[in-house]
């Protein structure tokens, strides 16, 4: 290596040997600087592999990490119709059929006054929406954990505002029910239209200053009277409500990790890769023409590559690895992950899963068993409508009963008052099991009262209904045919 000196600049010339040596190098980092197709299918493991992180994380502090949760839960039941299905499943079991009862019976004296009030409150309770209303609040618990609505009632409807879980809060409880306070500095004027006008009045106040020396307003968060606010968790008198099934959803979690890897294997698998052997030396296996030209060749061979096929140029020959067996332990893995799932919601997989052989006896069974949270869930929201009756001047004489009947038994419970019709059941409840709104109810028992259906049809003559008659026994031949020559053609 000869060294030159010109104008104090000294001057390093490189060995041939060097050049090779720098030109493979170029080559090789410009090589790298282009994204492959292979580096596309693997792009998104690590945006999966953080939300498994999340949840795991969320689950060492359920509480704490409410929102997270909530978050996650909401994310997963979007893309994973198991969990949406339990959990429509779960709070749609019930029938939700209801009928209205007085207070104090004894206080009507007169039937015509008790029937005109009745009407009223059966009029007014429609304004409730309950068979809509109820299941949205028991499938919102088991999907956030939580729920707060305000109650604002108009001339001719009442609206339930569902608001945001991020500013509210439990704060205070009476009788098993929830109140809670909203954080005014939540609000903006952005998003103040969506909110009820009570609470639009209370915001303007608050940014006023007018209520300072308010007691309901403590460090941003304002009181709401239990009349018009309430709250809803699946556990009882909690502060903060985390979604029912946040155990599941680490199973969930890794189930759309195994998925997404089974889609990724399944790309890789079928996916092929376009070698160029470039020019180079059989000794040192570097390459012998330019980088630049090098650069060239490759991306001119990449631009005429379809998509699923790759393409590599290098001076060295390749060996393909296959590792294999991946593909049925990821399944069974899956599978096992599944059965978790279900046994962790204690959901009967049958009702899901055609392949499942349970019986249907053990389905009905579990069926039963699976309306027991919709029950505890639904007593609580009764609690709550027969607390808010009291302060209706139209429904305060009256409580509302719903019927212990779901989806498995609606038949047989409809079946049996039936039977018990006759010993001077309930009608309304009777009508209530066949789905009748109160309002319906009393509708259909008075115009069927008035019009005497009873005496347009009478049942039609059988052994049965002929026992009470004076000739007694079944009816003979020519009465049932109404043909008066009908069994006497062989007297003669």
């Amino acid at each position: 290596m000869e060294e030159k000196r010109n104008d104090n600049i000294e001057v390093v010339e490189k060995t041939p040997e060097q050049l090779k040596q720098e030109n493979n190098m170029n080559f090789a980092v410009a090589l790298k600087n282009e994204v492959g197709s292979i580096d596309q299918i693997k792009a998104s493991d690590k945006r999966r592999k953080v939300e498994t992180s999340k949840v795991q994380t969320a689950l060492n502090d359920p509480l704490k990490n409410a929102t997270d949760l909530q978050q996650q839960s909401e994310y997963l039941r979007v893309i994973n119709g198991t969990l949406k299905e339990i959990q429509f499943y779960k709070s749609n079991i019930l029938t939700f059929d209801h009928f209205l009862v007085p207070v104090d019976a004894s206080k009507y004296k007169n039937k015509n006054k008790y029937f005109k009030d009745m009407r009223k409150a059966c009029l007014e309770l429609e304004k409730y929406n309950l068979k809509t209303l109820c299941p949205w609040l028991i499938e919102t618990q088991l999907r956030m954990g939580e729920i707060y609505i305000y109650k604002q009632a108009g001339t001719d409807e009442i609206t339930f505002f569902k608001m945001p879980n991020d500013i509210c809060k439990i704060s205070h409880s009476k009788s098993f029910m929830n109140g809670y306070s909203i954080n005014l500095t939540g609000i903006t004027e952005k998003t103040l239209p969506y909110f009820p006008t009570d609470i639009q009045d209370l915001y303007i106040k608050y940014r006023a200053g007018s209520l300072k020396n308010d007691e309901n307003l403590v460090n941003g968060y304002y009181k709401l009277e239990i009349d018009k606010a309430i709250a809803f968790t699946p556990e009882i008198l909690e502060t903060k409500g985390i979604p029912y099934y946040s155990g599941l959803l680490l199973d969930l979690s890794r189930i759309k990790d195994l998925a997404d890897m089974n889609m990724e294997n399944a790309e890789s698998d079928n996916f092929k890769l376009v070698h160029q052997l470039l020019p180079s030396d059989k000794d040192t296996g570097e390459i012998t023409i330019p980088y630049e030209t090098a650069m060239q060749y490759h991306r001119a061979m990449k631009n005429e590559l379809p998509n699923g096929v790759g393409g590599i140029s290098t001076p060295y020959e390749i060996s393909s690895v296959s590792l294999g067996g991946t593909s049925t332990s990821n399944y069974d893995y899956i599978n096992t992950l599944r059965e978790n799932l279900f046994n962790g919601s204690g959901v009967d997989s049958s009702l899901f899963n055609s392949d499942n052989k349970t019986t249907a006896q053990a389905i009905m069974y579990s069926g039963c068993i699976d309306t027991l949270l919709a029950k505890n869930l639904l007593d609580r929201i009764k609690i709550w409508l027969n607390y808010d009756f009291t302060k209706n001047s139209i429904l305060k004489n009256f409580r509302i009963v719903f019927c212990d009947s779901s989806v498995y038994d609606k038949d047989a419970k409809i079946s049996a008052m039936a039977t018990r019709l006759t010993t001077w059941a309930s009608r309304l409840e009777y009508m209530a099991l066949q789905g009748y709104s109160p309002l319906e109810a009393i509708n259909i028992l008075q115009v069927e009262s008035q019009v005497d259906l009873d005496s347009m049809m009478k049942p039609l003559m059988t052994s049965h209904t002929a026992s009470g008659m004076d000739t007694g026994g079944r009816p003979t031949a020519s009465e049932s045919s109404g043909d008066i020559n009908k069994g006497h053609e062989m007297e003669d």
